[in-house]
């Protein structure tokens, strides 16, 4: 009778491990004739001597030494396979937790939008952190599954997809001189008051812009955060007349009195879903598979 490939292989790695014909038959739950048919017939169509067989002991021959990581390695992707074959086609509602910022909803939609049909037994549970590093913890401790984040500086044990690119530069009221500018220069900045939030919301921005303003001799005020309020209504409320942002921050917050303009040194953010490497559970893995093909991309551009 043909055998399948994983049938062979867990036949091969079992004798292996246990050093038996018997004893493997014993753990297969099929009879010790049986396993000697199926290795032999599995050698045969490998042509390839796997086991040396003695009176003694059965012992692996070079070739069966090469085979037996590979073998076992497939049978542990077969499980995990099976695993979540069984979990997405249960009928029991599973909840993937999400955490997120109100600034980031239209990145959040435009992500689980694309996938949530091929999940019909996913809740989707949302909370929100302001902070990278908060959402940092909130993954490693498993409190939440994934999190959309910006501007992130990379972490051992976090595995981030890039879900898009925005460009970096000032909102600002739209009486503002510079609004009539199709971007801004070092020059343009001489001077001015410029708002920015706290550099643990987006360092590599904050150190970019920061050196930026810093050349221009511009003056630095704190803004509270990257929230609607922190962010987009400072200049039309506080008479601050810029604050660094990006484009996609601007847009989501959806304010008819600011305007964005980009720096003129083509600075941009990028804008990632963040994971653990070691994924609680098959349904957070299959969603993250599909995350993965959805962008196209296995790392961080």
């Amino acid at each position: 009778m043909l055998r399948t490939l994983e049938d062979n292989l867990a036949c091969f790695a079992e004798i292996a491990r246990s050093g038996s014909f018997t004893a493997a038959a014993r753990q297969l739950g099929i009879s010790q004739p049986a396993v000697s048919v199926r290795m032999r017939e599995f050698e045969k169509g490998c042509g390839l001597v796997l086991l040396d067989r003695t009176t003694r002991a059965v012992t692996l021959t070079p070739a069966g030494c090469a085979l037996l990581p590979l073998a076992v390695s497939f049978l542990e992707k077969a499980a995990n396979v099976q695993t979540m074959i069984e979990a997405l086609s249960s009928q029991v509602h599973v909840s993937i937790r999400v955490d997120t910022a109100g600034i980031l909803d239209q990145v959040r939609w435009a992500i689980i939008e694309r996938i949530e049909r091929r999940y019909a037994n996913v809740d989707w549970l949302f909370e929100a952190s302001y902070f990278a590093d908060e959402k940092v913890r909130k993954i490693l401790a498993h409190l939440v599954d994934l999190a959309v984040v910006w501007d992130m500086e990379p972490h051992p044990d976090v595995r981030m997809i890039t879900v898009c690119r925005s460009p970096a530069g000032l909102a600002l009221h739209p009486d503002s001189p510079l609004a009539a500018k199709e971007a801004i220069s070092v020059d343009d900045l001489t001077g001015m008051t410029v708002a920015m939030a706290p550099r643990e919301n987006a360092p590599q921005l904050y150190d970019h812009a920061a050196r930026i303003l810093r050349s221009a001799r511009a003056t630095i005020k704190a803004a509270p955060d990257y929230s609607r309020e922190g962010l987009l209504m400072i200049p039309a409320m506080t008479g601050v007349p810029a604050v660094v942002c990006s484009a996609i921050l601007t847009s989501a917050g959806g304010e008819p009195g600011v305007v964005f303009r980009p720096f003129e040194d083509g600075l941009s953010v990028h804008f990632y879903i963040i994971g653990h490497r070691n994924p609680p559970s098959p349904m957070v893995e299959a969603i993250w598979q599909d995350l993965e093909d959805l962008f196209r991309q296995r790392k961080p551009s």
